[in-house]
C-alpha cells in the first residue's frame, strides 16, 4: 500500500510538470515493464501458485516504480492499452495495478 502511494504521488508530480506521454513513450514504457516483468519472472522460478501471484504483484509495482520515474502515468487507460498491445499475458496485473494507483489518488 505504502510503495502505491508512493508511486501515485511520484506520477501525479512528474505529470503535473507537463502533458500525457506520447504513443512512442507509452509503447516504450509498456516494453520496459515487459522487459522487467519477464526477467523477474525468470528469477522467481518455480514456486507455488499463492506465492508467485504474492510475489508477481510486488514485481509489478517494483516495475511500475521504473516507469513512474520516467515521468510515465501507469494508471491511464493509455499506458493499459500500450501493456495490452505489447505484453497481453500482463493485461490484468497492469488492470489491477492501475485501479491501486487511482484509489490512492
Amino acid at each position: 500500500m505504502k510503495k502505491n502511494l508512493l508511486i501515485a504521488i511520484a506520477v501525479t508530480g512528474l505529470m503535473s510538470c507537463g502533458g500525457g506521454a506520447s504513443k512512442e513513450e507509452l509503447k516504450a514504457a509498456a516494453d520496459k515493464i515487459c522487459d522487467c516483468m519477464a526477467k523477474k519472472t525468470a528469477e522467481r522460478g518455480d514456486v507455488n501458485d499463492a506465492l508467485a501471484e504474492s510475489t508477481a504483484n510486488l514485481d509489478y509495482t517494483m516495475c511500475g516504480l521504473d516507469i513512474a520515474f520516467d515521468g510515465i502515468d501507469a494508471s491511464t487507460d493509455e499506458f493499459t492499452a500500450a501493456i495490452a498491445e505489447n505484453c497481453p499475458e500482463l493485461k490484468e496485473a497492469q488492470e489491477a495495478y492501475a485501479k491501486s494507483l487511482k484509489e490512492e489518488k
